[in-house]
């Protein structure tokens, strides 16, 4: 009862989408309508030519009927392929509002929930299921309203040629769809789990075919091969479950109806040899019991697709259901200097162990902070609550005195310039990757190799067949991963951000790049705000500040010079670091 809930919600919730499409959808069923009865005269018309032959021959009401018939088929076409565009577009309209809030939900979901779904399955989902969602719509609207019409109109033709053989079927069609019925009710759970399982089967190809290097690297092909095969197998077992009883529905309602077309016939046929019907309502009659059976059969086919669109509906709309981070539009702007404070920061991933323990802190406007500590010290978590990847359990973080909270995530990160460990890049120009975060001014092409020429980026790019108008990728083999850092670090000064992070942004060049990315940096960070997470100690000597953690906590504070003097954890790991 539960799984049936749950498809009439998401029906309801599809119906909700096509709501533009209603003028659409109306004229749709009217024409639905009109091409039923044209076809169902057809075998009527052919019935009076039949008694017209067993008969007295009158060539001229053969003619006019032949007329009739030809007349309706033409126009059944035509109305048919007006019909039938129009199914297609309320489908593909509405499953175009499906698959764009699919996407849309991706940039409000919480980053906890990115991190612990695998990226096939949202893929799956939008991509796969939504397209799945489409068929089922489409083949509804084709079939089910037409379907409708015709029984309705051929019950009444059946009832006027013969009552009660029109009686006898009226009687045994409920017995079919009670068979639809029956199958449904038991394969809906069935095609819900079919869809999770290709999901999986996606996400896991997706991560394997994303990760070839490494699987090469380490020869786990064969590991891979076998995990691989025991998805397949898992896939395999409840697809054909899924498929088989599925599959069960449209052969059983038509060994049913096969058997009222043979009772008809049967009756008919004695009908007419006592005289209660003419050859030609014989013929008529049988040909409306299988015009009849014939959207029976459909109807319980569109149940069947419809079912498994459903099932992939209700998985997007579980998926839609997700709860989001905070919406981007609050009406709270604050004039950015960069003042930034910490104020009894406590977070944790699990709940269990705090990452961030009770850290207080304050940066003033214009400094620089370098955070140092061990791995696993919360340095990174740090940088990802003043993103607002995350929210902390408790405490505050403050931007000239308002809290972020009070704060749309958009506007924030617009005033915020972030290097991370991983660089990521668009499939697209290097010029517009380095614009990527560029959204309020025009940039010319002057000042874009200027600050490349500053962070050492043009020394590669102009050896490159079309220097800034290169096509790249973040998995190019020609451009290495410190040239990848030094395209990222570009990235984020040419957005001009009052607040700069960079996290471990020398953690992948040479001796001779990282003094190149310390020079610039150190000229670039005049006047902002600018955060340094890093290892190399080398980058953060001239740090106006530099802060050394372990456990989640600040265990020392102050500069350079300050913290060697004073002998303690950061004079070690300098020690260290020199020899």
């Amino acid at each position: 009862m539960r799984k049936n809930k749950g498809s009439i919600s998401a029906l309801i919730r599809l119906l909700k989408m096509s709501r533009g499409s209603g003028p659409k959808l109306v004229c749709s069923i009217i024409l639905a309508a009109i091409t039923s009865v044209l076809t169902l005269l057809i075998p009527y018309f052919f019935g009076k030519i039949v008694d017209l032959f067993v008969g007295d021959l009158d060539m001229g009401q053969v003619t006019k009927y032949l007329l009739f018939i030809v007349s309706f088929i033409i126009t059944t076409a035509i109305l048919t392929y007006i019909m039938n565009t129009l199914n297609y577009k309320i489908s593909y309209d509405t499953v175009q509002k499906l698959r764009d809030s699919a996407y849309e939900k991706i940039n409000r979901l919480p980053v906890s929930y990115i991190e612990k779904t695998s990226v096939g399955s949202i893929e799956s989902l939008v991509i796969n299921d939504c397209e799945t969602v489409s068929d089922g719509l489409l083949m509804s609207l084709n079939q089910f309203f037409t379907g409708i019409v015709t029984i309705v109109v051929v019950f009444i033709i059946m009832f006027i040629i013969n009552w009660k053989l029109a009686l006898l079927i009226a009687v045994i069609t409920p017995v079919t769809l009670l068979i639809t019925a029956v199958f449904l009710s038991s394969i809906n759970k069935h095609l819900k789990a079919h869809s999770a399982a290709k999901g999986k089967q996606t996400g896991f190809l997706n991560e394997m075919i994303s990760n070839l290097r490494e699987i090469d690297n380490f020869d786990i092909e064969k590991s891979i091969d076998g995990k691989l095969k025991n998805i397949d197998k898992d896939y395999r077992k409840i697809a054909v479950k899924a498929t088989f009883l599925s599959s069960l529905v449209n052969p059983s309602t038509r060994l049913f109806n096969g058997s009222i077309y043979a009772i008809v016939a049967l009756l008919g046929a004695l009908s007419v040899i006592s005289g209660g019907m003419t050859v030609g309502a014989l013929s008529s009659l049988l040909a409306y019991a299988t015009t009849y059976m014939k959207p029976i059969n459909e109807i319980s086919g569109v149940f069947s697709e419809l079912s498994d669109s459903l099932a992939c509906a209700s998985r997007i709309f579980e998926y839609l259901d997700e709860e989001e981070t905070e919406r981007f539009d609050k009406e709270c702007s604050v004039e950015f200097e960069g003042n930034i404070e910490l104020k009894d920061l406590v977070f944790s991933y699990d709940g269990k162990r705090n990452v961030i323990d009770g850290m207080n802190l304050k940066i003033p406007s214009g400094t620089k902070v370098a955070i140092v500590g061990t791995t696993g010290c919360g340095k990174t978590t740090l940088i990802n609550l003043l993103m607002r990847f995350y929210e902390p359990r408790s405490g505050q973080i403050l931007v000239d005195g308002k809290p972020i909270t009070d704060l749309s995530k958009n506007e924030l990160r617009s005033h915020v310039g972030m290097v991370p460990q991983d660089t990521w890049f668009k499939t697209s120009t290097i010029k517009r990757n380095i614009l990527y975060g560029v959204h309020d001014r025009e940039v010319s092409d002057e000042e874009i190799e200027k600050t490349s020429r500053l962070l050492g980026v043009h020394s590669f790019v102009k050896h490159l067949p079309n220097k800034y108008d290169e096509l790249i990728t973040s998995k190019r083999e020609d451009i290495s991963d410190g040239q990848r850092q030094l395209l990222s670090i570009d990235r984020a000064f040419m957005s001009d951000p009052e607040i700069l992070i960079l996290d471990e942004a020398t953690s992948s060049v040479d001796a001779i790049t990282e003094n190149k990315i310390t020079s610039a940096v150190r000229v670039l960070c005049e006047g902002r705000t600018s955060i340094i997470i890093a290892h190399r100690l080398s980058t953060i000597i001239d740090a106006d500040m530099i802060v050394v953690m372990d456990q989640g906590k600040i265990i020392e504070l102050g500069d350079h010079k300050t913290l060697v003097n004073k002998g303690g954890y950061y004079s070690r790991l300098y020690d260290s670091f020199m020899q």
